[in-house]
């Protein structure tokens, strides 16, 4: 949604300006904190939410829990409470789109800037894992483009910690249904792997431009997730190498056991898979992409047929053209 500006209105010590976003436990403010005169984003929780003490107890959770995290892959937190019956969380304003937005822009990404995307991805999942936390709603809508060329992991609204099930009883699923894992879907018991594999799903969106699991409806969605297999992604597009299609499929591997098994391992995977193109500047690479995507796409496109070109008369020079 674009944003919305509205009357200003003082909720502790902020001043809410536009309405930017909402989802099923919140909207999304863009405010001022007026003892420092700086922007950020306020999530307020739904009225009729703060009735129930199983979503109070989750949006706190939220506030503690994510206010641990000090990454630059992650949106921080800057302050929480709750004034005259309204719940809020105060974050980092990141000046940018989401990875939602820019697929409404451009549907298939450059395999370089989704590749990229995907790979700082890892290292805020990396940090957040180590320190007991799973997302578990990782999706395009919560993956943020900077305009300073930074990739953030934002709402961690419904991060758990490993050996915290007080919350979200056994049984009840919570997260995107179309980028579920398996284990998720299933309502089986869940830990930081599901968190690669809806990466996964993330990195074939943005390569294919279409969602590697389908379905009409909720029961459909997550019956394909669970027992359909994806259709290769080298045929939807032609310039998926067999290098990059093998760690899109081993990352959605319905065998949690036959998955990365964590975000460092992915990385490094993804790490080795950028060597191959010419990247200067990984943050001038994204904040050019998000003011001109295609542009940028063209002008990488041009710089992967002059490499080709110039390796292919490399191998004309030493007698094997």
């Amino acid at each position: 949604m674009g944003s919305i500006t509205i009357h200003p209105k003082k909720i502790a010590n902020f001043e809410l300006k536009e309405l930017i976003g909402t989802g099923g436990m919140a909207n999304i403010y863009k405010g001022l904190q007026l003892s420092l005169d700086r922007p950020v984003a306020l999530k307020i929780l739904h009225h009729h939410l703060t009735l129930n003490k199983n979503f109070i107890m989750r949006f706190e959770n939220e506030a503690k829990k994510a206010a641990m995290l000090h990454h630059e892959n992650i949106v921080s937190i800057i302050d929480y409470g709750h004034v005259d019956g309204e719940y809020f969380i105060a974050m980092e304003y990141i000046e940018g789109q989401s990875l939602k937005e820019m697929m409404t822009r451009m549907k298939r990404l450059p395999l370089e800037i989704a590749l990229l995307i995907c790979h700082e991805v890892t290292k805020g999942l990396k940090y957040a894992h180590s320190h007991g936390l799973i997302h578990r709603d990782i999706k395009p809508a919560n993956i943020m483009l900077s305009t300073d060329g930074r990739i953030m992991i934002t709402d961690f609204g419904i991060a758990k910690t490993f050996n915290d099930m007080s919350i979200t009883d056994t049984g009840q699923m919570v997260g995107s249904p179309a980028y579920m894992s398996p284990e998720q879907a299933a309502s089986r018991p869940i830990d930081h792997r599901c968190d690669i594999f809806s990466l996964g799903i993330v990195l074939y969106e943005i390569i294919t431009g279409e969602k590697p699991f389908k379905g009409e409806t909720y029961q459909e969605m997550i019956t394909s997730i669970i027992s359909s297999k994806p259709v290769k992604p080298s045929l939807m597009r032609i310039d998926v190498t067999p290098s990059i299609e093998n760690i899109i499929m081993k990352v959605l591997s319905k065998n949690i056991d036959s998955r990365y098994q964590d975000a460092d391992e992915l990385g490094a995977e993804l790490s080795s898979e950028l060597k191959r193109y010419v990247i200067p500047s990984s943050k001038k690479l994204i904040a050019g992409f998000l003011k001109n995507p295609i542009r940028t796409a063209e002008r990488l496109r041009v710089g992967r047929i002059s490499k080709h070109m110039e390796s292919a008369l490399y191998l004309v020079n030493l007698g094997h053209g």
